[in-house]
């Protein structure tokens, strides 16, 4: 049997200012509310935040 995924279309409920700030030695973030984001420093670490992570 083939399964087969279909895409569900989601509207946007909510827009939200994500500001950026600067935070600890040349650390710029930006806060977002759920979902997830990926971000590298300036020294190029790649981080993922996810839900939940401070």
């Amino acid at each position: 049997m083939v399964s087969t995924t279909i895409p569900i279309s989601r509207s946007i409920t909510k827009a939200v200012l994500s500001k950026e700030q600067v935070e600890g030695v040349g650390a710029c973030i930006r806060r977002s509310i759920d979902g997830q984001c990926q971000y590298k420093d300036f020294a190029g670490h790649k981080e993922t935040s996810r839900p939940g992570d401070l």
